[in-house]
């Protein structure tokens, strides 16, 4: 077993064997996420050399709009390790929050994560309120994410 996701103070994600993470998960109020893979365990290790290899194949680009947690130089090795490890999403937010950040944007199928970042004191501070994360050139993340929203098809 491992834990796949430190999500927040009170929000840990376990993965690997279904019966040791549910043994373990009964001795805490829990609910079990609804997922097609072990994602984040020991368990992915059996396909991340074929995963390496079609990885190895794409061109990667550096990210024009900030990504947080996301390194300089995103290569293979990075979305292995993204299979793989854990993912430090409450660390990620302290981080973003020291640095005067306190509006935040999930960007994925569904808002589980943002509705944490609410829950935590820290975050709820009364630190001045930051309208735009600053992008290298001085773009603000709102002007970017508009400008991106306004180049896709309407559905």
């Amino acid at each position: 077993m491992d834990i796949a996701a430190v999500n927040g103070p009170r929000s840990v994600v376990l993965s690997g064997d279904v019966d040791a993470v549910l043994e373990l998960a009964a001795r805490w109020k829990n609910k079990r996420l609804r997922v097609s893979h072990a994602f984040h365990s020991h368990l992915m290790a059996p396909m991340l050399d074929e995963f390496r290899a079609v990885a190895q194949e794409l061109t990667y680009e550096r990210a024009t709009v900030p990504v947080a947690g996301q390194p300089d130089r995103v290569d293979a090795e990075y979305w292995v390790r993204h299979v793989r490890d854990a993912v430090r999403f409450h660390d990620a937010v302290e981080w973003l929050r020291a640095e005067g950040v306190t509006s935040f944007l999930e960007i994925g199928p569904d808002g589980v994560l943002s509705a944490l970042v609410g829950r935590w004191s820290s975050v709820a501070s009364s630190r001045p309120r930051r309208t735009g994360y600053r992008s290298r050139g001085g773009r603000t993340l709102r002007r970017d994410l508009a400008r991106s929203a306004r180049r896709c098809p309407a559905r």
